[in-house]
């Protein structure tokens, strides 16, 4: 029970650290935000100087450097959402983490059984989001959102343990194995493979520097993809055309 409380504390200062790197962030993105607001308040105060003195030509350039104005500022808006929801999650976790900190000693096992329903529960939330922010192509927020997946799949561990529950602590491990160590080799000829073509590959491609290693056997090179999908080609036997 001791080391399990130490590791709980690790976890508790971990989430800090990354709270503390979501409100940086949060800060950049408002600073960003108070610019973008800033050049759009001098445009429309030039538009309007333009439409007094009927200059087409510039007032339509201007039209069309306010038009790409606002999707910038529509793009902030939304990653300052979607940062926003992260730092709830975050929250979130960080108070079930100190509850279960502080009524450790108290709790008995049916109440543990409930309070790894609800870590259950924010896993499938934080699955959800994960899978928009795939949608949306957001690498930064992905990155930090599987930091945070990664650190409640940790308090998931301990608390199985806690529980002794072997065969969920065994489907856990699977889980951990299937979403983090899914490394596989992809050939690389001279057509991009239908495979990589995917978003959420195309995202990890960005994502992962991945290394690139000679192949006698191959055309082409081999590079190593973290992706569900790629494990597709093995289990197959086929190249990806």
């Amino acid at each position: 029970m001791k080391y399990i409380q130490i590791l709980l504390r690790l976890l508790l200062l971990l989430l800090l650290l990354l709270l503390l790197l979501l409100l940086l962030l949060l800060l950049l993105l408002l600073l960003l935000l108070r610019l973008l607001l800033l050049q759009l308040l001098l445009l429309l105060l030039l538009l309007l100087l333009l439409l007094l003195l009927q200059q087409l030509l510039l007032l339509l350039l201007l039209l069309l450097l306010l038009l790409l104005l606002l999707l910038l500022l529509l793009l902030l808006l939304l990653l300052l959402l979607l940062l926003l929801l992260l730092l709830l999650l975050l929250l979130l976790l960080l108070l079930l983490l100190l509850l279960l900190l502080l009524l450790l000693p108290l709790l008995q096992q049916q109440q543990l059984l409930l309070l790894l329903l609800l870590l259950l529960l924010l896993l499938l939330l934080l699955l959800l989001l994960l899978l928009l922010l795939l949608l949306l192509q957001q690498l930064l927020l992905l990155l930090l959102l599987l930091l945070l997946l990664l650190l409640l799949l940790l308090l998931l561990l301990l608390l199985l343990l806690l529980l002794q529950l072997q065969l969920l602590l065994l489907l856990l491990l699977l889980l951990i194995i299937i979403i983090l160590l899914p490394i596989t080799f992809v050939v690389k000829t001279g057509y991009r493979c239908r495979v990589a073509n995917n978003v959420s590959i195309r995202l990890l491609y960005w994502i992962v520097p991945f290394p690139q290693i000679n192949a006698s056997h191959y055309s082409g090179k081999i590079m190593i993809m973290y992706s569900l999908e790629s494990l597709w080609i093995i289990f197959r036997n086929r190249r990806p055309s």
